[in-house]
């Protein structure tokens, strides 16, 4: 096939897809993916049931102890909030998660520090258009939509004043690495700076996973649910992408844990050789292949609060589970007061 730096001189100059989403895709088929393709799970790209099941998930009590946990800690941290970062400071909201989430987190979190400036961050278009769309029911709230990957770095910054950036549902350990990185480190050093430098180097507020049990974390994964959404951005593919003899079904949902990685990763395995087109590019896949979707790290509890010295963000509170899952409050040490 041809060389993938050669993909801009493959395609006409105005196609009629999302070019993003091309490259990712052809990047995971080709061996040289980071596990970018979690942000294409949570829309099909047309109005379908399955564009519901990340709420289906959250609703229904099952292993997956993630929503659960989230909501706890933040209800928890809620009430302390005012006491360390300024009152009516602005709130970036890194991952939308829709309305009802809006309404579940955003709105009781703005509420309690006075703050009336939200800067919604998120890479589907659908959601931002969701939020903007409540727009006229926040009259005292002045509501920022933008279109990002907030983990691919850019010389971007959102405020205009140090703010509070908020990322719920242990979003951060879906950060990209690849399977062949040795360690996470300089990863999640260079995602929690990149953060902070969006929220005009203010305040973090985001939550963890340190639960490394290998068992619960496959129990907990691998549901009929999660399974389903986890593999989406492959049926997605068949949907939205010039592709020619692609079978989604062909794929099943294997996650794998990497212990030396603190990695719980999420792999496609085929079924079935194929062989497709992309585009102009021939894809070749073999039974068993595996194809690495995306990433849930889940980080020793000193080992991520070391990257985060590294990263000049300073641990100013943490509250935790009994899941496993923490929530951290985090100071950029570089701010100048």
């Amino acid at each position: 096939m041809p060389e993938y730096s050669s993909l801009a001189y493959a395609r006409s100059a105005s196609p009629d897809y999302d070019e993003e989403f091309f490259d990712d895709m052809l990047r995971m088929f080709t061996g040289m993916g980071r596990g970018e393709v979690s942000k294409y799970m949570y829309d099909r790209g047309e109005d379908t049931a399955d564009n519901n099941l990340w709420e289906e998930i959250v609703k229904v009590r099952t292993d997956y102890y993630v929503p659960q946990a989230d909501s706890e800690l933040m209800d928890e941290a809620r009430g302390e909030l005012a006491r360390y970062v300024p009152s009516g400071i602005s709130y970036v909201d890194f991952g939308i998660g829709g309305s009802e989430s809006f309404k579940r987190y955003v709105l009781p979190t703005m509420r309690s520090l006075a703050s009336v400036e939200y800067y919604g961050l998120d890479f589907d278009q659908k959601i931002l258009d969701q939020i903007e769309s409540d727009r006229t029911t926040l009259s005292d709230i002045d509501v920022h939509t933008v279109r990002t990957d907030f983990f691919t770095p850019s010389n971007r910054i959102i405020a205009s004043t140090p703010a509070l950036g908020v990322m719920n549902g242990i979003t951060l350990t879906n950060m990209y690495g690849s399977l062949i990185d040795a360690s996470p480190a300089a990863n999640l050093v260079g995602a929690l700076k990149y953060l902070s430098q969006l929220t005009n180097h203010g305040w973090l507020l985001l939550s963890i996973d340190t639960n490394q049990d290998r068992e619960s974390l496959l129990k907990m994964y691998l549901t009929p649910l999660n399974s389903k959404l986890n593999i989406a951005p492959l049926p997605r593919m068949e949907l939205d992408l010039p592709v020619s003899g692609f079978d989604a079904s062909l794929y099943e949902y294997t996650p794998e844990w990497f212990p030396e990685k603190q990695l719980l990763a999420h792999l496609a395995t085929a079924t079935e050789d194929q062989e497709f087109m992309l585009g102009d590019y021939s894809i070749q896949v073999r039974e068993g292949q595996k194809l690495h979707l995306f990433n849930s790290y889940k980080f020793r509890q000193s080992f991520f609060e070391e990257c985060c010295c590294k990263a000049n963000v300073g641990v100013v509170r943490s509250w935790k589970h009994q899941s496993g899952v923490m929530l951290y409050l985090l100071n950029d040490t570089r701010r100048v007061f």
